[in-house]
């Protein structure tokens, strides 16, 4: 049996999805995972995350690039304060 690269794999459904040629639940249930379970997983993570006024790169709110990528649009701090700006000049 062959070997399967994981990173290959994954990176295989990440454009699968995007393309819209599979759904995330495709994807997850590929990986042998249940979809609402993770979903549920991951909601609970975040929420607890955002309450410690944390930040992991797995999150796609913080990611550079994203769709509606702003200080604006960015979500709060649990401190109060608003995402700094990803521009040197600290303009929008």
């Amino acid at each position: 049996m062959p070997w399967i690269d994981p990173l290959k794999e994954v990176l295989a459904w990440e454009k699968r999805t995007q393309a819209g040629f599979a759904s995330e639940q495709q994807a997850i249930r590929a990986a042998g995972g249940n979809p609402r379970d993770v979903r549920q997983q991951i909601s609970e993570w975040r929420a607890g995350n955002d309450a410690a006024g944390l930040r992991f790169t797995s999150d796609a709110r913080y990611m550079k690039g994203a769709e509606g990528d702003s200080a604006a649009d960015a979500p709060e701090d649990p401190t109060g304060r608003k995402a700094a700006p990803d521009n040197d000049s600290g303009q929008k």
